[in-house]
């Protein structure tokens, strides 16, 4: 099973590519159940099923981690954690966070 990842730049790109693609997950789940039924009957008159997905789209099954809010996937990704002091530091539109051991 292959996985596609995206990553946002903030929150609102996220919520629109959501928006987005949860109808089409959901046509392809209801899609899936309906070719599984018909894909086993064939199996049973000895058929063989062919695969005629026309669009890249059609090839979307679930959709993961979309209710994990923005600021918590951003600590997660980065191992930033609660309780840590960090020394943060912008340059040239550049942060870095570097974790301060002695406090």
């Amino acid at each position: 099973r292959k996985l596609l990842k995206l990553s946002f730049w903030n929150v609102q790109q996220l919520m629109e590519v959501r928006r987005e693609v949860q109808p089409i997950i959901a046509k392809n789940k209801a899609r899936a159940r309906t070719t599984q039924a018909y894909a086993e009957l064939a199996a049973m008159q000895g058929a063989a099923e062919g695969n005629n997905l026309q669009d890249v789209t059609e090839y979307l099954e679930d959709m993961r981690e979309y209710d994990v809010p923005y600021h918590v996937r951003f600590a997660i990704d980065c191992d930033i954690r609660c309780g840590y002091w960090y020394n943060v530091k912008c340059q040239d539109g550049v942060t870095t966070m570097e974790w301060r051991s002695d406090l």
